[in-house]
């Protein structure tokens, strides 16, 4: 299932809201497109598709480009530093994400978990120093059973959000290393929360390598997300895993400490017991 699931399937009643949403989600999703292109994917007649894209260009949520595509606006763009501002990511997370990247020489990314779409958003990324990057960009949105820096978040989710988020996407292949036995996956979860961190390679993006940490926050360390390192194959062999696999899980300790200050709770810096 496509992980922009429709608000309106949650008993959201506002559908001209809920359209308009789509719509961006859509254009944030795919990046500049046709009416055409997006009439396919949000499943909306061509004239409230195209009354919707008026409407969010005139307020500038999205801009027309020749020939004839849309893109999101700059308004987005200030909502989304506004967003990150108020989640404290760049003064809370950004230090110790770049002190990562200088010493791995990888990209580095922060997801958080969105529990409204059982999805994970990466929230911030700093780019690897190494000439051959392979780096996540902002926004982006990933099925939590590929990837290490999402298969983290779902390890550490309760068994109850866990069955709901496969329940909600299925385990659909992205690539031909992505885990897609439910019983597999659930050995594989265990195993991540024995030792608190994953590896993966080319389970979501072939031919990257990704290695990762969970990120807790809060009352009793609710897992809220994952800091991971990202690069190519050749560039992140498991000698170097191994080497970089303790300045990981450092980075992710120190986030969540930083997080559980503004969440009002103590931070979990360890594993939490099944």
């Amino acid at each position: 299932m496509d992980p922009l699931v429709r608000l309106s399937d949650r008993g959201v009643t506002s559908q001209t809201l809920i359209r308009g949403l789509r719509v961006l989600e859509a254009l944030a999703q795919d990046g500049p497109t046709t009416l055409a292109d997006l009439v396919r994917q949000v499943d909306l007649p061509k004239t409230v598709a195209l009354r919707l894209l008026k409407t969010l260009t005139a307020e500038g949520y999205a801009v027309r480009l020749a020939p004839g595509r849309y893109a999101l606006g700059l308004q987005t763009v200030r909502l989304s530093a506004a967003g990150r501002n108020a989640l404290g990511v760049n003064r809370l997370a950004l230090p110790h994400m770049v002190e990562l990247a200088r010493t791995t020489r990888c990209s580095v990314n922060l997801n958080l978990l969105d529990r409204m779409r059982w999805v994970a958003v990466c929230v911030e990324s700093v780019e690897g120093l190494d000439r051959m990057r392979f780096s996540m960009h902002l926004g982006r949105v990933g099925l939590l059973h590929a990837g290490a820096t999402r298969k983290v978040i779902l390890a550490y989710m309760s068994e109850g959000e866990r069955q709901a988020a496969i329940a909600l996407h299925g385990l659909p292949a992205l690539t031909p290393q992505t885990c897609v036995d439910r019983d597999a996956l659930e050995d594989q979860l265990r195993a991540i929360r024995q030792r608190g961190w994953e590896v993966t390679r080319g389970e979501s993006d072939p031919g990257g390598t990704a290695c990762a940490s969970p990120v807790f926050a809060g009352v009793g360390g609710q897992v809220v997300g994952s800091l991971g390192i990202l690069a190519a194959n050749h560039r992140l062999p498991p000698a170097r895993v191994d080497e970089f696999l303790p300045n990981v899980i450092e980075a992710g300790q120190a986030i969540t400490e930083a997080f559980g200050a503004i969440n009002d709770g103590p931070a979990t810096t360890g594993r939490i017991p099944e």
